[in-house]
This record gives structure tokens, C-alpha cells and sequence, in this order.
């Protein structure tokens, strides 16, 4: 494990994010995530470090705490946690999806060239529903949160509030329509920003990457919403103290576009996902 590695990894068992209905679980075997309402990322298996004798037990514990949500198990290259692959198909997960995890400095990054577009950080609740409005766009599957005013609230103070370590953006086309958005956490102690939740709306689609999002029509290209997003969290990153921003792209669509980013792969992981049960 290298140490971009290892710093990258270790953001995954930071909850800090974590929604007030969730409760999180971190001992040195595993780490994961477990909340009543069916959102993926607040139902994840994010760390398995154990005997492979220990693995049945484990499984088992997760699906007590995963019942009536989607469940999701990562598992990452080279960490621990021998025959688990073997395993998880036998409790319901599916088959996994393969993720990239990349990487790129701070100071080793260049910008790519975007015309027409303007990055906003989300400061207030219309620009956080124009976050949500891409996000939903660009992603199929239940909303990472309801129109509830205390979920929304809290979603809001979490990119807004003094020390805040979560940062989103929206990026407008000069029509003053919103047609992508991306956001990153901080980890102040490891020196690296963490970027997730990149997508671009379908109709203006030009450039995803870091959520497995569809590819992104050939002709549709060029239009630099991704490019500046990805220009604009690494500004800010190196603004935080950040020597390196890092991501797990899924490897078959986000991969390649996040590489001509500058970034570099260092790793892989996959995602299990298991249906509600």
C-alpha cells in the first residue's frame, strides 16, 4: 500500500458526514455506516479488516443493521480481509462494480480550458437545490435528501458553517442554467481533499466522473463543466492546506475522463451493493 494510498483510504473511515439518524460503527475489523432511511452512503460496509474466520460473523452483524435498506459493502485492493469477495454473494450482494482510485497534487495539477462556465460554491438553500436538482439528474435512484426542511437545513450547514470540511459546487452554463455539480470533504490531518458526487446533468452532458455516472454521449463533449468543477475544487483544495486531492472513479466510464484530469490511478476497490432485504 503506498502512502497516496493509504491516505486516500483512510478518508473512507472518517464519518464524520454522517446524517444525525445514522449510526456508525468503527472497530479495528470494520467500520460501516448504518441509517433507517434507504440512502446508500449512509448504509456502507467502508472498512473490513479481520480474519477470514471472522468474516461469517461480521456479514452477519451487517445485514442485522442493514435490514430494510439497500446495503453496500466496499472492498479495496490489497486491505485485508482474505475470502470476502468469496463470501458476500452468499448474503445477497451483487456482482461488484470496479473503481479507480486516482490521484493528483495540488501542485502538480493543470487546468483544462472551460469557456462559458461558471463554478459556484454552494453558500445558501437556492444554491443547494440547484446542487440537488443536477444531482438527481445526473444520478438515478432515490435523492441523497428529501425536501425536508430539517434535512435540507442540515445539509446546508454542513457546506456552510464556520470549519466546514464538506464543499460543494454547481456549475452554470451562460444561459444561467445549472448543468453540473461536484463536491469534495476536507481531511486537514492527511493533507488530502476527497472529491465524490461529480455529475453532469443529461441534457447538457459533457465530462462526469468520481460517481459512476453513464458515459457521456461523444457528441455532447467539450463543453469543460467537469473540467472546471475539477479546476476549481483543486484551487481550493491547495487553499485548505491540501497537497493532494484524491477520488475512486468507476473504471469503465469516470476513469478515463478523471485521467485526463492530470489524475494518476494508485489503486482499485469495488462496491457490493445488496437490494433491500
Amino acid at each position: 500500500m503506498t502512502t497516496e494510498y493509504g491516505r486516500l483510504l483512510s478518508t473512507q473511515w472518517d464519518f464524520f458526514w454522517a446524517p444525525p439518524d445514522a449510526t456508525v460503527v468503527q472497530r479495528d475489523e470494520i467500520a460501516y455506516v448504518a441509517c433507517p432511511r434507504d440512502y446508500l452512503y449512509a448504509n456502507t460496509v467502508t472498512k473490513t479488516d479481520a480474519p477470514t474466520h471472522r468474516l461469517p460473523s461480521l456479514l452477519d452483524e451487517v445485514q442485522a443493521a442493514h435490514v430494510g435498506v439497500r446495503s453496500r459493502w466496499a472492498v479495496y485492493e490489497g486491505h485485508g480481509a482474505t475470502g470476502l469477495p468469496e463470501l458476500l454473494p452468499r448474503y445477497g450482494y451483487d456482482e461488484p462494480a470496479d473503481y479507480d482510485a486516482m490521484v493528483v497534487g495540488t501542485d502538480e495539477y493543470r487546468a483544462r480550458p472551460a469557456a462559458g462556465i461558471e463554478v459556484r460554491e454552494v453558500r445558501d438553500l437556492a444554491g443547494l437545490r440547484a446542487w440537488l436538482h443536477v444531482n438527481a439528474q445526473a444520478f438515478s435512484g432515490r435523492p441523497m435528501v428529501d425536501d425536508e426542511p430539517s434535512q435540507l437545513q442540515r445539509e446546508l450547514d454542513l457546506c456552510t458553517r464556520p470549519g466546514r470540511r464538506t464543499l460543494r459546487y454547481v456549475a452554470w452554463d451562460a444561459g444561467g442554467e445549472p448543468v453540473a455539480a461536484a463536491s469534495m470533504n476536507d481531511y486537514p490531518a492527511l493533507g488530502l481533499c476527497f472529491f465524490w458526487g461529480g455529475g453532469t446533468a443529461p441534457a447538457a452532458r459533457g465530462g462526469v466522473g468520481g460517481g459512476g455516472g453513464p458515459p457521456p454521449p461523444p457528441a455532447a463533449r467539450g463543453r469543460g463543466a467537469y473540467s472546471a468543477l475539477v479546476a476549481a475544487r483543486v484551487a481550493a483544495a491547495a487553499e485548505l492546506g491540501a497537497s493532494l486531492v484524491g477520488i475512486f472513479a468507476k473504471t469503465d466510464t469516470s476513469a478515463p475522463i478523471v485521467g485526463k484530469q492530470g489524475f494518476r490511478r494508485i489503486g482499485r476497490k469495488s462496491y457490493w451493493d445488496r437490494p433491500i432485504r
